[in-house]
């Protein structure tokens, strides 16, 4: 793929991006307005869920993917999250990780995860709620 190729690429997938996330915050606002977020069961820090980290640029995790729920669970009811990614990319040693990123084993964690994986804290961020697709 030539470079306009991979711009145009670029360009139509921040398009569909953010066509998808005005759909979340429509539906965020009728939930708000409905009093629907009321009850609601909050991620609590420590678990791994399914997060849409969307169409982002450069080196930045891209489109669904595990996260660690690293903020307080009291934070966790104001609406966003703090999240780490994890990435489940080949894990050649220990060597070429930095002191941010840690490695999780998959027969500690066989409920979330299928092979052995990377808690990226150098790529953590505040997402909302409505991010989160499944526990």
């Amino acid at each position: 793929m030539n470079l306009n190729e991979r711009i145009n690429q670029k360009n139509n997938d921040l398009d569909a991006w953010n066509i998808h996330k005005k759909e979340l915050a429509e539906s965020c606002i009728k939930k708000i307005e409905n009093n629907a977020l009321r009850g609601k069961k909050y991620p609590s820090c420590g678990q791994i869920y399914l997060t849409e980290l969307g169409e982002n640029i450069g080196y930045e995790i891209n489109a669904p993917h595990p996260a660690l729920i690293i903020s307080k669970n009291i934070y966790n009811k104001t609406g966003t999250v703090i999240v780490a990614p994890i990435s489940s990319g080949k894990i050649r040693n220990h060597k070429h990780l930095l002191k941010c990123q840690y490695i999780l084993s998959s027969q500690k964690y066989p409920h979330y995860l299928s092979k052995d994986s990377v808690v990226k804290l150098d790529q953590m961020r505040c997402i909302s709620l409505k991010n989160i697709v499944e526990e």
